[in-house]
């Protein structure tokens, strides 16, 4: 038995591969120590060897505990995500570093989709949808700058 336990401790390790996605690119891909965000069942630390999850990730900010012992906070909206044999992959259709968010771009760019969704036929409700969720991701955005 005790033989077994120190293969165990061998085989564990003290970082994981985090993989962040948007539908248009892969926007973060390394290895980490730990991240902390709030998904569907409340908030969540994963750090390595964590067990396999799967889960809604809800709009905020992300805290990443970089190998270097530095802290990247990240902006998200909504998505999925995957935690399984150390590697977290995140699905989510909105990524930016928090330093880096802008909210006049961000309201520029909710602007064009307006105009696009309004040259396509899709129906009131749909449309109604996707600005009420670009709302609600606006004003969580603007808590977590305090803006």
């Amino acid at each position: 038995m005790f033989l077994q336990d120190t293969k165990t401790k061998k085989n564990m390790t003290n970082n994981f591969r985090l993989l962040i996605q948007t539908p248009n690119k892969i926007c973060f891909d390394e290895k980490i120590g730990q991240i902390d965000f709030c998904s569907k069942q409340g908030k969540l630390s994963i750090l390595p060897n964590h067990c396999s999850i799967i889960g809604y990730l809800c709009p905020s900010p992300l805290t990443i505990h970089l190998l270097s012992k530095k802290k990247k906070i990240i902006i998200c909206n909504q998505g999925f995500f995957k935690f399984d044999n150390n590697e977290l992959i995140i699905l989510t259709n909105f990524f930016s570093y928090l330093e880096d968010f802008d909210t006049k771009l961000f309201l520029q760019q909710k602007e064009k989709l307006v105009t696009s969704l309004k040259k396509i036929a899709i129906t009131q409700k749909i449309y109604e949808k996707i600005d009420k969720d670009l709302n609600f991701f606006l004003l969580s955005t603007k808590k977590i700058l305090r803006k």
